[in-house]
């Protein structure tokens, strides 16, 4: 079979490439969604994936920060499966700008790849002339054919919105995962790699203590993507705010924490904890512990004590279980100390761990008493 030459590229030099001006255009939203590129946001069903595009939508009217990081000015054009009448609902929640245009339900049924190539050919000319957010929400709606896991099927597809962000839009794509626990893109791993950005939308591991938590976590080609990001969703369902993630890892960890002071017999020190965290639990590290521990202290969750230091090391409990404690021994003197005393504090020092040793088995015995009841 003969093919023509006249579509084949020329290979081109670093210089040239610098000299055509080929440069990225730059960010619609710092760190996520970028013009010039192609943007994928998988979650699982009724997380809110929509919502958070029609706070950004609205939020391009003006430019300005969402959760944190700065977008700008932009219109839009979103092809979704949602009818008129939903769309018109959220815009009385979050407004949209006269510069945003939907096409809802452009097909019935699964279209043909000829169909499809048509679709992608009239939202160019729509968008000819300025950079604009196009948003396929979802992909599944529009893609060709009904086997998403062939990868000629899926690159061939996905060809024609390369294009589009060639021309130096910015395209986001909305997609599921597969059944199962995993957050990847469903269907042929080329959907993954044809695209510039890929961003999972996860609930907070405590979904019914806060069920307008997400986790962003992003990675991409881009230099300036986001790793990873936890926001919120205001009340009124209008606004997005970006949270430290430690109140997240706290959320996580609280409850090892709270069932691990809950069986304590004395004030824990951070090592106590660790020594005494469950085997089906993954330790954490020590600093994201400590930061757990001073945060529920802040909270009020715990007490402590204690000023850091190796001989007064902070220590943590529960006020619910003060009444199981013994009283606290009086410390021992430092080491160094010891060659300076006279004979007479040698005994006394003698006595005092003598005193210790048998004040530390009857708690041993009175704990064996108690569990034994």
């Amino acid at each position: 079979m003969s093919h023509s030459t006249n579509s084949l590229r020329y290979p081109v030099t670093y210089e040239e490439m610098a000299n055509s001006c080929n440069e990225l255009p730059g960010w619609l939203w710092q760190g996520f969604i970028a013009f010039g590129s192609i943007t994928l946001l998988t979650s699982r069903w009724k997380m809110g994936k929509t919502t958070l595009l029609s706070v950004l939508v609205s939020r391009l009217r003006t430019g300005g920060a969402l959760a944190g990081l700065e977008t700008t000015t932009s219109p839009a054009l979103i092809i979704s499966e949602e009818s008129h009448a939903l769309w018109l609902e959220r815009g009385r929640k979050t407004p949209f700008g006269s510069e945003v245009r939907w096409v809802c339900r452009p097909f019935i049924g699964k279209p043909s790849r000829d169909e499809w190539f048509a679709m992608v050919q009239h939202l160019s000319g729509l968008v000819a002339g300025k950079p604009t957010l196009i948003v396929i929400d979802p992909l599944a709606m529009v893609l060709p054919g009904f086997d998403e896991n062939n990868a000629g099927t899926i690159i061939d597809s996905l060809a024609p919105l390369r294009q589009l962000a060639g021309a130096g839009h910015a395209v986001l794509l909305l997609h599921h995962p597969p059944k199962g626990g995993t957050l990847e893109a469903r269907g042929s791993g080329a959907i993954s790699s044809i695209v510039d950005v890929l961003i999972q939308m996860d609930g907070s591991p405590n979904e019914l203590q806060h069920p307008n938590r997400r986790w962003l976590r992003c990675r991409g080609r881009l230099d300036g993507v986001v790793g990873e990001r936890l926001i919120e969703l205001n009340e009124e369902h209008t606004d997005y705010h970006a949270l430290d993630p430690a109140a997240e890892d706290l959320t996580d960890g609280w409850s090892v924490i709270e069932w691990v002071l809950n069986d304590a017999d004395r004030k824990y020190t951070r090592s106590d904890i660790l020594d005494h965290w469950p085997e089906m639990r993954e330790k954490p590290h020590r600093v994201s512990l400590w930061k757990w521990l001073e945060q529920a202290v802040s909270e009020g969750r715990l007490q402590h004590d204690g000023e850091g230091r190796p001989h007064k090391p902070f220590r943590y409990w529960l006020r619910s279980r003060e009444q199981y404690f013994f009283p606290d021994l009086p410390p021992l003197e430092p080491l160094g100390r010891v060659a300076e005393m006279t004979e007479e504090e040698e005994m006394e020092l003698v006595n005092r761990i003598v005193e210790q040793g048998k004040e530390e088995k009857r708690r041993e015995k009175v704990l064996k008493e108690r569990r034994g009841r």
